[in-house]
């Protein structure tokens, strides 16, 4: 059975910790000094020319609480090594880049996303100790940060037409797969371009405009739908540039997929290979639920209606998740329960562009 704990294991690991570099920042929002200008009613745009590139000096702080909780034998999952209870800050800082190119179709362009993280901090506690650097690099505390490496055309309203070649359906909130923007969400939404998506009318102080989109997913018999809210909440001026504050909410519905069926399967398949009838017979139960709750995001852009730019961005997004881990077999029994809180906050400002001065 130490093969079963072996996959188990990889499993558990695989669940918890999606892949990514880690790094927070040193650069701090905006505070106007003075009393900030007043606008008119107006269409919003973004103004990317092909050939310009822009630079975002990057904060990004994690917050990760964890508590496991474990049942029967913890050495047959494999799991009575792990931490029960995390409650952990990791702050990475860099910066992200966009270079910007044509893009396929009139009035679109193409942006390259690549960011480098290149300081990083660790405070709070595992099991009641204090935390280190080094637990993030070993895996002891999940690293949930993705690093962007991502193309996006969009259009000038922000609307996004594909990422990484792949067409973005009107009605497709993450892109055929139901995690694929889980990595994005606890990365606190830095692998999209920042901004918004604005309507195709005017806008002026005080006014809301709101995105709503479902996905089916037809295989696992569920939805799932995401709400975004702006409002025009004033005026500003960052570095001498008037910019409009736009302020928003999100809403993300939660998902539950269970991968006990693969896991079945995958040992059958392993019974079967060995062609042994006792083997066949030993084939365990296994249950494995993973599931992403509702979560939620709030923020504020600061967006230059002049270069048609955002300059600065302070964006919070929370990510609930649950996983059980049970295996009913002749060797023995075990399961493990994990539930997760991931909330990450993103500051950026525009540093340096080959578009506008900033």
């Amino acid at each position: 059975m130490r093969r079963l704990a072996l996959l188990l294991t990889a499993a558990l690991t695989a669940a918890a910790c999606s892949s990514g570099a880690s790094t927070p920042s040193t650069s701090t929002p905006h505070v106007p000094a003075t009393a900030a200008p007043q606008a008119e009613s107006a269409v919003y745009a973004y103004s990317y020319a092909p050939g310009d590139s822009y630079r975002y000096d990057l904060s990004l702080e994690q917050h990760v609480t964890m508590h496991t909780e474990t049942s029967g034998d913890p050495t047959f999952l494999g799991t009575d090594e792990g931490p029960k209870d995390v409650d952990v800050t990791t702050t990475v800082a860099g910066t992200i880049d966009y270079l910007v190119a044509d893009g396929p179709e009139p009035g679109t362009v193409q942006l390259n996303i690549s960011g480098v993280f290149d300081e990083l901090s660790v405070e709070g506690t595992i099991d009641g100790e204090p935390a280190t650097d080094a637990a993030v690099e070993d895996g002891t505390v999940p690293d949930l940060v993705e690093v962007p490496d991502v193309t996006v055309v969009v259009d000038e309203t922000g609307r996004i037409v594909s990422v990484n070649g792949e067409a973005a359906p009107d009605d497709a909130t993450f892109l055929g797969d139901p995690f694929a923007g889980v990595a994005g969400i606890t990365s606190g939404g830095i692998d999209k371009p920042f901004g918004p998506q604005f309507p195709d009318r005017p806008l002026a102080v005080g006014d809301t405009w709101t995105e709503e989109v479902t996905e089916p997913i037809p295989d696992l018999d569920q939805e799932v739908s995401s709400t975004v809210t702006y409002t025009v909440t004033g005026m500003d001026t960052i570095d001498g540039h008037d910019v409009a504050v736009i302020e928003f909410t999100a809403g993300n519905s939660g998902i539950e997929i269970d991968l006990g069926e693969v896991f079945q399967a995958m040992f059958e398949g392993f019974a079967a290979m060995g062609g042994d009838e006792a083997d066949t017979a030993d084939i365990p139960t296994i249950e494995f639920v993973i599931g992403v709750d509702d979560s939620e995001g709030s923020g504020t852009y600061w967006f230059d209606q002049e270069a048609g730019i955002v300059r600065q961005v302070d964006q919070t997004y929370t990510v609930p998740m649950t996983m059980r881990m049970a295996v009913t077999s002749t060797d023995g029994d075990g399961a493990v329960d994990v539930t997760m809180s991931i909330a990450s906050h993103v500051q950026a400002s525009l540093a340096e562009s080959g578009g506008v001065s900033g």
